[in-house]
């Protein structure tokens, strides 16, 4: 409910969000990713919008809620960050009252406010699915549910498509996977 407030309670429209609202409406309306900036002033090379997916779920989201809906969008999307990191200190077996961990959850909420001033952003999906893998990878490592490594690359595909935060989830894995290399587990 907090999350929800303070995003409703700035309802300031970041000048990316017309943007990617534009293309996501082009992508929708013609089918295909643009090869090419249609709404700049002044002739482009090929261009590839690396940020169409989150372009397009801004446009449908757009289109069935309005304004609305973008502020519950990046509600959701803070909450589910929050939420996979309370996992992430469940796996580890940590207890929420520990220090460590209320001062993660105020810093982390003191740079979401930043954030939340700043309107709905591409980054957000970044950020969740940046907890997302955490969780994850440290299911993998510290309970053995190496299936859920399955869920990676369709994560990654998705990921990728909406924002190219994407490279520190390939980052994470390297990391994860260099460590067990050196713990000597498979």
């Amino acid at each position: 409910m907090l999350i929800t407030a303070l995003c409703f309670a700035n309802p300031i429209i970041n000048s990316d969000l017309w943007a990617r609202l534009l293309q996501g409406f082009a992508v929708l309306e013609t089918g295909k990713v643009m090869t090419a900036d249609p709404f700049s002033y002044v002739p482009v090379h090929t261009w590839i919008d690396h940020e169409w997916g989150s372009g397009v779920i801004f446009a449908v989201v757009q289109n069935l809620f309005g304004y609305t809906g973008q502020m519950v969008l990046k509600a959701v999307l803070i909450f589910l960050t929050l939420f996979f990191m309370t996992k992430i200190i469940e796996v580890r077996g940590l207890k929420y009252t520990k220090i460590q961990n209320i001062l993660f959850f105020l810093i982390f909420l003191s740079f979401f406010d930043i954030v939340i001033l700043t309107g709905i952003r591409c980054h957000f999906f970044s950020f969740l699915l940046y907890t997302v893998f955490l969780y994850l990878l440290e299911e993998v490592r510290l309970n053995g549910r190496n299936k859920l490594l399955y869920l990676m690359p369709f994560l990654m595909l998705f990921w990728a498509n909406v924002h190219g935060g994407c490279v520190s989830g390939l980052g994470l894995f390297v990391l994860y996977a260099a460590g067990e290399f050196l713990n000597k587990k498979p």
